[in-house]
């Protein structure tokens, strides 16, 4: 009983570490199959036996390196609220509306927003420090796209 535990241990480590996440078990003549989110992964059926078959890879079964959580800043993310070209300065040459590490009050006006030759302006919903400006003067956003985060 403790060699099944240990191989059962051994495979739930591979699991993990080739990030396999559903893992099927079979009756007589035993057939074990792997899946992974993206991509799937069989095992070849073998004679019935408690230890796991060699795996067959559809693709490269390798382990891959685990996604970066991206970097998103601590506080309430400011959105666009339409399609444009965004300015953190009301005219060339001018300071920024905001800066980073700046506090910052309920409606006022923290860059402008150019759509359709219109300039909108951008305010802020709430008190709060500006934590973070992701867009720089002169990126286009996307409506609901993060320009900035106030804490």
């Amino acid at each position: 009983m403790d060699d099944v535990r240990e191989k059962i241990t051994e495979l739930a480590d591979l699991m993990d570490a080739y990030q396999l996440t559903k893992a099927k078990w079979c009756g007589p003549d035993w057939k074990i199959a792997f899946e992974r989110a993206d991509d799937e992964v069989e095992e070849e059926e073998g004679e019935e036996s408690t230890a796991p078959a060699a795996v067959v890879p559809r693709r490269s079964a390798a382990p891959r390196p685990k996604a970066a959580e991206p970097d998103r800043p601590v506080g309430f993310p400011i959105s666009s609220p339409m399609m444009g070209i965004f300015y953190l300065t009301p005219s060339p040459g001018n300071p920024p509306f905001v800066k980073e590490g700046q506090t910052v009050e309920a409606g006022q006006v923290i860059g402008l927003i150019e759509a359709m030759k219109v300039f909108n302006e951008l305010t802020a919903p709430s008190a709060g420090t500006v934590v973070k400006v992701v867009k720089a003067n002169g990126d286009l956003v996307q409506p609901g796209e993060p320009i900035m985060f106030i804490g």
